[in-house]
């Protein structure tokens, strides 16, 4: 889809927000013209990343999920770049969203915080880890028990808790 079709289908719907997502958004060259051209239509923009690399863009809201080392990447170096979420940090409202499994991800959540300095800890949220409504439904409870604890948010992952496994929704 061409810049103009997506910025026609876009502005089509009768909405205020717009979420850019799906895979990495700042990979794509033509992010930067995208999110001007919808900011100029009036849209409040967030943009979804994992952080590895840092681009200037213009958006609203960047909601940065830096992938802990539960998530199977080994090389640390391509899953976390921490300079990278603290360009992002300093220069938009942000939200950072961990992926958990176990009580030893918190340590490495932590770990990443303090090489950030300050994050404030109401805009930190910790999702359950969970490929099954199963898994999903077990580990939640736990999981906002630590959000508790730790004066994070807890993040639902309504994809997980309605369709599990199935892909493409």
């Amino acid at each position: 889809m061409g810049m103009e079709e997506m910025v026609r289908r876009v502005e089509s719907y009768r909405c205020r927000q717009v979420v850019v997502t799906g895979g990495e958004p700042l990979r794509a060259e033509e992010l930067g013209e995208l999110l001007e051209r919808l900011k100029e239509s009036g849209k409040f923009l967030t943009v979804e990343t994992n952080a590895t690399r840092y681009r200037r863009i213009t958006c609203d809201l960047i909601s940065i999920s830096p992938k802990l080392a539960n998530c199977g990447q080994k090389d640390k170096a391509r899953r976390l770049n921490v300079e990278a979420i603290g360009e992002f940090i300093a220069e938009h409202d942000y939200q950072l969203k961990f992926v958990v499994e176990a009580e030893s991800d918190l340590e490495e959540v932590e770990e990443i915080l303090s090489g950030l300095g300050r994050v404030e800890r109401n805009k930190v949220m910790l999702m359950p880890q969970a490929r099954t409504q199963e898994e999903y439904h077990r580990r939640a409870p736990q999981v906002a028990q630590w959000c508790i604890e730790k004066g994070f948010r807890f993040s639902p992952r309504l994809q997980v808790e309605l369709w599990g496994r199935r892909r493409k929704k």
